[in-house]
């Protein structure tokens, strides 16, 4: 992989993430208060052929941990780790990789959108006020793994 795939890969999976909490976080401190949910992907635990990805996505919730730290008592940091995803994304992967995917999940299908933002909108809500630094996985039961 050389070196502008690698940049373009964090630039594209984490650098947002991190200007629109730059710019938030301050005010939510100020206020003392804010909920924060950040989204990774379940690649972050290693992913085969993907490691520009999963390294940004393993970024992506090291951040969210650290802020979880950084942000207390005020504000709540989490993150969510999808698994694949029903998403225009999606359409581009083989359909032979996508059916794999399908077959090693403990729910035989593909998550849904809906069913990822529910999970970012409990974890905003104040029903999720004691939670925070927590990865919750949306996959279906699918877990990467070495």
């Amino acid at each position: 992989m050389d070196e502008e795939q690698w940049q373009a890969t964090f630039s594209f999976n984490l650098d947002g993430t991190r200007f629109l909490i730059r710019e938030l976080a301050p005010g939510m401190l100020s206020r003392e208060y804010g909920r924060i949910v950040n989204i990774a992907s379940i690649s972050y635990a290693g992913d085969w052929g993907q490691s520009d990805y999963a390294a940004s996505k393993a970024a992506v919730v090291a951040l969210s941990r650290t802020l979880a730290i950084e942000l207390a008592p005020s504000v709540t940091v989490n993150c969510i780790t999808p698994g694949v995803i029903k998403t225009s994304a999606t359409a581009m992967i083989p359909a032979d990789i996508v059916e794999k995917t399908r077959q090693q999940n403990l729910m035989k299908r593909l998550g849904e959108p809906r069913e990822v933002a529910a999970a970012a909108i409990f974890l905003g809500s104040d029903d999720a006020s004691y939670i925070t630094g927590e990865i919750l996985s949306v996959s279906g039961g699918i877990w990467r793994g070495l």
